[in-house]
């Protein structure tokens, strides 16, 4: 309800360029802490108006955009329009306005951002009350959100680390099954001296060899000469 009555005080209240004070110093400062939202970037760089009246069209058909996007739920294009009403006229319950649009949007860290802006640029303003409780509330979604981001990060981690061990595993289990086969096939492969025709070759070859033995033996033994029987003569002495 607050963002109703604040874009209501916004839109029946649009000051003149002269009642427009300018912002404090160090008033765009809290944007700067977002430098990578494009919707921020541009928040402290005026439109360009021909006069004051277009100047005031400006504002009322923003805060109008405003009104009829966060009707359809639309929150983005809610805080756009606040913002280039922001541009045009630096009210800061706008910022007030457009930080509660991207908190029910859940962009947590551009709504604090603009709550802290809202905070330090209206530090008496009736709409700080609410603006400090949703910061915190803010804050506390971010933190929650990084936490879960981290244990996502964690849980990958993990199942890329089960991932791999449960491939390592497959692979030993691979390669103890390949051991095993091989280790019973060695087995089923009987030593030579434990087959019948090893002993028939190892005999065959063994009556060969002591043949051969033999053989060699007596063709290279030394040869004994025949014996001469010499004429013997027979006879008696004279008488």
């Amino acid at each position: 309800m607050s963002l109703f009555i604040a874009i209501s005080t916004a839109a029946a209240q649009t000051p003149s360029p002269a009642e427009v004070e300018p912002p404090p110093a160090g008033y765009g400062d809290a944007a700067q802490s977002d430098p990578q939202s494009p919707l921020l970037a541009s928040i402290d760089t005026p439109l360009p108006s021909r006069d004051a009246a277009d100047r005031q069209a400006q504002f009322r058909r923003f805060v109008e955009q405003a009104l009829s996007s966060f009707r359809a739920g639309n929150y983005p294009a809610t805080a756009e329009s606040y913002i280039n009403a922001y541009r045009v006229q630096p009210e800061p319950l706008l910022l007030f306005n457009a930080a509660q649009a991207l908190r029910k949007g859940e962009a947590f860290a551009e709504a604090l951002t603009l709550y802290q802006r809202f905070i330090t640029a209206a530090p008496k303003s009736p709409m700080v009350p609410e603006a400090q409780a949703n910061a915190a509330s803010v804050r506390a979604s971010l933190d929650v959100r990084r936490i879960q981001s981290q244990l996502g990060a964690a849980e990958q981690e993990a199942g890329r680390r089960r991932s791999e061990a449960e491939r390592l595993a497959r692979e030993n289990a691979e390669k103890t099954q390949q051991n095993q086969e091989l280790l019973l096939r060695v087995r089923e492969v009987r030593p030579l001296y434990k087959r019948p025709w090893f002993w028939v070759v190892l005999g065959g070859s063994v009556v060969a060899v002591a043949g051969l033995a033999v053989g060699l033996g007596v063709a290279l033994s030394p040869k004994v000469a025949d014996g001469t029987l010499g004429n013997v003569s027979v006879g008696f002495a004279g008488n």
